[in-house]
């Protein structure tokens, strides 16, 4: 309940920031604004250089809490001279603090999907949004991982859009993965986008176990149960065009619409839209009696679930890889902290949200209780 209403998702936002709070005088909200850079006095961090439409400003302060994500933190950290310093220093920035950890160590929970064309019943109606109330959680038995490290879940709405809700979806991922990534800046710039390369299943642990994964829900879209409900059940292969429809406009809407009427109306036009936005891949058939096809299939197809953390992990500041104390203050700096999954050790063996909370309620009392 606190985190969702009837109609919609709840973001801590909502329920920290209440209208009560938003009045306290010692509370400022900007909205529209970016934060370029941190601002340095030798290793102290004094403030933030922001800008807004209407030009530029710092804003200076005793202490600074970087809670961008999992993905922003280690940028800004690291076009403020915060991280790899060889990197740095090829792109034109001044190293402050030498800490090879940053924007390092990316993990997140890797995992493939089975689409199904849901038959008229099993559909939710437009004024329900996607759902998910049940979900299959087991373990691997994989030496080193935890129980429930694997996890599936199903949802009788795969997107907003016409096509989207008449189709189903079976999302099974990796709740205790091993794959690392990395996120390098590319320009020094604000407005230069970062390389974020979360190398997901280069670990064989992380491939094996999707394998198996893809196999239960073979096997479980076999059940007479859910035959009964669905048309078609295929691999899900996203193509460009698919991610080009998952954008809310009114173009989309229009066309989604003629093309979700043309597949209810004939299976052949089904067949047809489903080979060429969202399954050009092998039949379940293949991947199952197949297996080199099937870790092609998972290579080419794996993705994340919004679970992006560990790119400033925090650690012993004897370890170089290391970023943040367990305070959540940045190694070899003053008045800085990160709160955010960011500096997570490793990715949980579960969804990040709650964690994610946990990281900013505990940094909080920190502060108090420091004084």
């Amino acid at each position: 309940a606190y985190s969702h209403t009837d109609t919609m998702r709840m973001g801590p936002a909502w329920r920290y920031l209440t209208t009560e709070v938003r009045q306290r005088p010692n509370l400022t909200v900007l909205g529209d604004t970016q934060v370029e850079r941190l601002l340095l006095d030798g290793n102290r961090v004094i403030g933030v250089r922001v800008r807004r439409a209407e030009g530029g400003s710092e804003i200076m302060a005793r202490e600074v809490i970087v809670s961008c994500g999992a993905l922003h933190s280690p940028v800004l950290l690291m076009r403020s001279g915060i991280g790899p310093a060889g990197e740095l220093q090829a792109l034109g920035i001044e190293p402050v603090v030498d800490r090879c950890g940053v924007g390092k160590h990316l993990m997140e929970h890797p995992g493939v999907n089975f689409g199904c064309f849901l038959k008229r019943p099993a559909r939710l109606p437009r004024t329900l949004r996607r759902q998910m109330f049940a979900g299959l959680r087991w373990s691997s038995g994989l030496a080193g991982c935890p129980a429930g490290d694997m996890y599936i879940i199903p949802s009788n709405k795969a997107q907003w859009h016409a096509i989207g809700e008449r189709l189903g979806l079976i999302m099974m991922w990796v709740n205790r993965s091993f794959s690392t990534g990395e996120i390098r800046l590319k320009a020094a710039g604000a407005d230069a986008l970062p390389d974020i390369d979360f190398n997901m299943c280069s670990d064989e642990r992380d491939l094996a176990r999707l394998v198996t994964g893809t196999r239960l829900m073979a096997k479980l879209q076999a059940e007479q149960c859910v035959q009964e409900t669905v048309e078609e059940v295929f691999p899900v292969s996203f193509s460009d065009y698919a991610r080009k429809l998952a954008l809310y406009t009114t173009w989309n809407a229009a066309q989604t619409w003629i093309g979700a009427q043309a597949m209810d109306a004939s299976s052949v036009v089904r067949r047809a839209v489903i080979r060429a936005v969202i399954a050009d891949a092998p039949s379940v058939d293949d991947l199952v009696n197949d297996e080199a096809a099937c870790r092609d299939w998972i290579k080419s197809s794996v993705l994340g679930h919004w679970h992006a953390s560990c790119t400033c992990r925090m650690g012993r500041a004897s370890d170089p890889m290391a970023v943040t104390d367990a305070s959540a203050r940045v190694h070899g700096m003053h008045g800085l902290r990160v709160a955010d999954a960011s500096i997570m050790p490793s990715v949980p063996c579960a969804n990040t949200n709650i964690p994610t909370i946990m990281i900013g309620e505990k940094v909080a009392a920190t502060i108090l209780a420091e004084g």
